[in-house]
C-alpha cells in the first residue's frame, strides 16, 4: 500500500511539475505628449484601434514563475531583422525579478509607434526551468550582445534571424495551446501571411486565461506607477520543458488619417 501510494504521489508531482512555469505579459501605447507629463506618460493597452501618434511608442513588460526565463523581442515581419535594431530582452525569473521591459530600460532606444514603421511582430515566450532550448537562446543573446557592443549590428541580425527561426519552429510545433494575442475584441486575428507557417494554415485564437482582462480595456495608467499596476491587464501564458510558452503579438502601424 505503501509503495502504490508512494508512486501516485510521484505521479502527481511529476504531472504538476510537467506544467509548472508560467509567464504574464502586457503591451502599452505610451503616448508622452505634454498634456501627459505629471505620468511619466500615459499608458494606454494595446489595441489595434488606437491610432499611432508622434510622441507615442510601445512598451512591454512581462513577468515570470520562479525558475522560468522569459525572453521579449520584436522582429520587422518584410524583412525578419530585429524591429529598430532593438535588443531582446532574455531574463531568468526569481521571486524578486523586476519585471521585464521591452526595449530594455537601459538601452536608450523606444520602441516607435508613429505610423511610420514596418509591421511588427512582437513575441513573448516564456521557458520552464530545464528546457532544452534554453541553452541555445542564452547562446544567441551572448553573441548579440557582444556584436552590439561591437557596433555590429549585421552579426547581431544573423544571431537574431537564427532565434526568430528556432521561435517560429517552435510556434509550428505546439499542439494544443498555440497563442496569437489580438486586440479590441477580435478573437480571429489573423497571424501575419508572410509567416502564415506558423499558423499551420489557420487563425489562431486567444483563449482561457491568455486573454487580457476585460475591464482593463481602455484604462489610462501613468507610466511612473506602471510597475505596480500592470499585471492587472496582462495576458497569462505556461509552457513545459520542451515546450516554451509562447505569444505572437502582430503591430501593424496604421498611418493617421
Amino acid at each position: 500500500m505503501k509503495a502504490a501510494l508512494s508512486l501516485f504521489l510521484s505521479a502527481v508531482i511529476g504531472l504538476v511539475s510537467a506544467f509548472a512555469g508560467e509567464g504574464s505579459v502586457a503591451v502599452y501605447i505610451v503616448d508622452e505628449s505634454p498634456e501627459h507629463a505629471g505620468m511619466g506618460g500615459q499608458c494606454t493597452l494595446f489595441a489595434s484601434t488606437i491610432k499611432p501618434g508622434e510622441n507615442k511608442h510601445l512598451l512591454a513588460i512581462g513577468k515570470g514563475d520562479p525558475g522560468t526565463t522569459a525572453l521579449l523581442v520584436a522582429y520587422d515581419r518584410e524583412s525578419d531583422l530585429l524591429f529598430d535594431n532593438i535588443a531582446p530582452v532574455l531574463s531568468n525569473q526569481t521571486k524578486d525579478s523586476p519585471p521585464l521591459k521591452f526595449p530594455a530600460p537601459d538601452s536608450g532606444k523606444k520602441f516607435a509607434y508613429n505610423g511610420k514603421g514596418a509591421p511588427v511582430d512582437l513575441y513573448f515566450v516564456i521557458f520552464d526551468e530545464g528546457d532544452p532550448q534554453l541553452e541555445k537562446f542564452t547562446e544567441y543573446m551572448g553573441w548579440m550582445n557582444d556584436s552590439f557592443a561591437e557596433g555590429d549590428s549585421e552579426s547581431a541580425n544573423l544571431h537574431g534571424l537564427v532565434m526568430k527561426k528556432r521561435i517560429s519552429k517552435m510556434l509550428r510545433t505546439r499542439i494544443s495551446t498555440e497563442y496569437i494575442a489580438s486586440f479590441g475584441g477580435d478573437e480571429s486575428q489573423k497571424a501575419p501571411t508572410s509567416k502564415a507557417a506558423v499558423t499551420r494554415g489557420g487563425p489562431l485564437k486567444v483563449t482561457g486565461s491568455n486573454k487580457a482582462p476585460a475591464a482593463t480595456a481602455g484604462v489610462k495608467r501613468g507610466l511612473k506607477t506602471l510597475d505596480k499596476e500592470w499585471s492587472e491587464d496582462a495576458r497569462k501564458i505556461s509552457g513545459s520543458p520542451g515546450d516554451p510558452g509562447i505569444l505572437l503579438f502582430p503591430i501593424n502601424q496604421k498611418k493617421e488619417d
